[in-house]
């Protein structure tokens, strides 16, 4: 859950796979995120992230028009203070190197645990957000 931060998350979900954004969304939601619209392609995940700056960008490296790896160049170059987290189902070091040179501040398996997902989260929005003082309402 996102409580530890001042304010929820905005997290913006982009993936071609209807099935996995929505679990994505639900996951999120569930944590207490501020779930954006999502986007199916690297070109609308730019958009939205460039228009609505959200905190975090879960950008998959495999979408049609635009992959995530030029997206996440391209999010990091328009709204440098929102942060990627490159998600995929190819474990190939290439990619992973090609995720981080881009931009994104970690990369994660698509096979990886929730609470995997979540310590994620929680630590890349740390980096834009502060956390809650300890007995802080």
């Amino acid at each position: 859950d996102s409580t530890r931060f001042d304010r929820p998350p905005r997290v913006l979900i982009a993936d071609d796979h209807p099935l996995f954004a929505q679990a994505l969304r639900h996951a999120l939601t569930d944590w207490h995120f501020d779930v954006l619209e999502s986007a199916r392609n690297g070109v609308e995940a730019v958009e939205i992230a460039t228009r609505e700056r959200p905190d975090v960008v879960l950008m998959d490296v495999h979408m049609p028009v635009l992959d995530g790896i030029g997206a996440t160049r391209q999010v990091r170059a328009f709204s440098p203070d929102t942060r990627v987290v490159a998600i995929t189902s190819d474990d190939a070091p290439a990619i992973s190197a090609a995720a981080r040179d881009a931009g994104a501040s970690m990369v994660l398996l698509k096979t990886c645990a929730p609470d995997d997902l979540l310590e994620a989260l929680h630590r890349t929005v740390s980096e834009v957000i502060p956390f809650r003082l300890p007995g802080a309402a």
